[in-house]
């Protein structure tokens, strides 16, 4: 499925929306070459293209990043796309056995980034503790010209 068929049609929101989440779920698990291992396509990844700790983005915001879900596959296969690694301890709640409980873990993130003309497209991988690397984003920004 691609989310630009009928190009230069204009989506509602809530059919872009759909068309990406549809789009999304086939992505399903991509292979990194360079981490030598598979990338999870999650509901967490997608939940956090529309929001950040339970506040929405901007429409115009998420729609962008729907449209750069086509290059997830593209960037963590690029060998030659750049990439940095982060860690950090997180603590945060979780339901266990019908009780919330508080973890502690490390978290990982793999930050890619790839040149399209001016923009950079970055794409964010993330592992707690042992658990599968799975994609969290994907934004873009435009290049600083050179001063």
């Amino acid at each position: 499925m691609d989310i630009y068929e009928n190009a230069g049609k204009s989506y509602s929101y809530e059919e872009a929306k759909k068309r990406a989440k549809e789009f999304y779920k086939t992505i399903g698990v991509i292979w990194c070459p360079t981490l030598n291992t598979d990338i999870f396509f999650t509901r967490e990844g997608f939940d956090h293209l529309i929001g950040k700790r339970g506040i929405l983005r901007p429409k115009s915001e998420q729609r962008r990043r729907f449209d750069l879900l086509l290059l997830a596959k593209e960037i963590l296969t690029d060998p030659a796309a750049r990439f940095t690694c982060e860690k950090k301890l997180i603590i945060y709640r979780t339901k266990i056995n019908g009780a919330y409980t508080t973890i502690h873990a490390t978290a990982h993130f793999w930050i890619f980034q790839k040149e399209y003309g001016v923009k950079i497209v970055t794409l964010v991988i993330k592992q707690i503790d042992d658990h599968p690397k799975h994609f969290l984003s994907i934004f873009e920004r435009t290049r600083k010209a050179a001063q």
